[in-house]
């Protein structure tokens, strides 16, 4: 079969084999060149374009680089393959600088883990010398550079809340969380829910937090059921259950909390028998006495809470011994002292609580002073002295217990003032502004009493409408209308308004066994004020 050709064909051959004689190029090379020409470039106006590319090209082989900005490969490569240019070899041109195109990437890759690696040692060194700005910043960049790693923003929002800006931390923790699902990350998700539950809580919103919590638990449920030899996850498990406890004690749920901080020593138990030698787990079991502990306390069974508190403070005190710089086992110490001396004025041995309370204020005074930054030292400084005025009240030492407040107090107010959204710690400022008020009634100061006691009424107020499900803040508005009351601000309202809080917690079964008696007698106080 003969083979035609067409004129145009015949055209482009002759401009060919002129173009490589003229510039003493291999025609091969050019051939490239005039098939990207031809599909874009009508026939009318493929010499001229084509000749025009040609001068361009060459032009360029004969413009060098120097070492001006670029990095000396990038530079090599741009000559060399502009060197190709000079014989038209535009492929290999292109060859040359895509091959530096993926070392450069490679490269670019390798300075940013090295720049992470940077950052998360920055950050770490700005935490430990207490710039914390610093190393948020550091945290900050560090998931921007790897938006794949849940740990940049965790670190991010444990600063956050370390310093009392919760609602920076719940962004941080829902960004690692959301980071955690993308990369099918189970147990990383389980960690984030719980971490965006414990700041939910801080904010009073307790229903959002144990949302957070059972999502958390139904992960590490399934977790652990998969391999009950992993004691991490083991671990994690009672971890959740013990969050799940500490939320439903906020709502009222005494039963249901104990339930869950039962299953959580069960767990708990196993590991600290299984190996002796290992605190993290006998700390766990520490915890888990005192969480149970606490329900009793608030079911009216004094005894069994003693018990389950000594417990707690018999793990707590070989753990603070065996390491005396341990801060959070001697953090332990000094709250298992507080729970004991809690039962022991409850039962009347008011020397008892007193000495429980010293120890644990001894503890707290050296924490606190070591690191006054550490919010969390600092509110458990301002309980303790809230205790021992507590003991002082009852032993009739009113000048000593007033001093004690009124230390109780300063604490609390700079924390208040530090975060307004954190609801433990206005809650406490109301709390200390009730006792300061009981204190001035009982000098006879019956103007100051009140003004401390509506202080902490406004608080209370404000705690009791932003969580109707929080059954603690709706008995401490309860308490806060009884002061009123008796310090002569509209008796009969406020009575009546505090007895409709506790008839509506009565009502949904929120009112705890403790608490039985607060209805019928609020009910005889407002007969006695003259009410309905």
């Amino acid at each position: 079969m003969p083979i035609f050709i067409s004129q145009s064909e015949i055209g482009f051959e002759k401009i060919l084999r002129e173009l490589a004689k003229i510039h003493t190029v291999g025609a091969h090379h050019l051939r490239p060149l005039f098939d990207a020409v031809n599909q874009e470039v009508p026939e009318e106006h493929f010499e001229p374009a084509i000749r025009t590319a040609v001068d361009a090209l060459l032009a360029k082989s004969r413009d060098k680089v120097g070492p001006v900005n670029d990095p000396l490969a990038v530079a090599e490569a741009i000559n060399a393959a502009r060197a190709k240019l000079a014989v038209l070899d535009i492929e290999g041109a292109m060859r040359v600088l895509q091959g530096e195109i993926e070392n450069q990437d490679s490269l670019r890759q390798s300075a940013t883990h090295g720049e992470i690696r940077l950052l998360s040692e920055l950050a770490d060194i700005a935490a430990k010398s207490y710039q914390w700005s610093r190393a948020i910043e550091a945290w900050n960049r560090a998931a921007e550079l790897d938006r794949s790693n849940p740990a940049f923003p965790v670190k991010a929002g444990e600063i956050h809340v370390h310093q009392g800006r919760l609602g920076e931390a719940l962004a941080c923790y829902k960004r690692a969380l959301e980071i955690s699902l993308a990369n099918d990350d189970a147990h990383s998700a389980s960690v984030s829910h719980n971490r965006i539950g414990d700041v939910l809580r801080a904010q009073g919103d307790t229903a959002g937090a144990l949302n957070a919590y059972r999502d958390s638990l139904a992960i590490r449920g399934k977790l652990a059921a998969s391999d009950p030899s992993n004691s991490q996850w083991q671990r994690d498990l009672s971890v959740s259950h013990e969050k799940i406890g500490d939320v439903l004690v906020a709502q009222g749920d005494t039963a249901g909390a104990l339930k869950a901080y039962r299953d959580s020593l069960a767990i708990r138990g196993k590991l600290a028998a299984g190996d002796a030698s290992n605190s993290e787990w006998q700390r766990d079991l520490s915890v888990s006495h005192n969480k149970i502990g606490d329900v009793l306390v608030a079911q009216g069974d004094s005894v069994g809470a003693l018990n389950a508190y000594r417990d707690g403070l018999a793990i707590a005190e070989t753990l603070a011994a065996s390491d005396a710089s341990n801060s959070e086992w001697q953090r332990d110490l000094s709250v298992s002292h507080e729970k004991i001396g809690n039962v022991l004025i409850a039962q009347g041995d008011i020397a008892g609580a007193l000495n429980a309370y010293r120890d644990g204020l001894a503890i707290a005074e050296k924490l606190a002073a070591s690191d006054a930054l550490n919010s969390q030292w600092q509110r458990d400084l301002s309980v303790s002295h809230e205790k021992i005025g507590n003991v002082l009240i009852a032993q009739g030492d009113i000048a000593a217990a007033l001093s004690a407040y009124q230390h109780s107090l300063a604490i609390a107010e700079r924390l208040a003032a530090g975060d307004a959204s954190n609801s433990e710690w206005q809650r406490d400022l109301s709390v200390s502004h009730n006792k300061i008020g009981d204190v001035l009634r009982a000098q006879g100061d019956t103007a100051g009493a009140l003004q401390a006691y509506q202080d902490s009424h406004a608080i209370a107020e404000r705690l009791a409408a932003s969580d109707a499900s929080n059954s603690q803040w709706q008995r401490d508005l309860i308490v806060s209308h009884v002061k009123l009351a008796g310090a002569g601000d509209d008796p009969v309202s406020h009575i009546e308004k505090a007895l409709a809080i506790a008839r509506e917690l009565e009502r949904s079964g929120r009112l705890a066994p403790v608490d039985a008696w607060l209805v019928s007698a609020l009910e005889s106080r407002l007969k006695d004020a003259g009410g309905q």
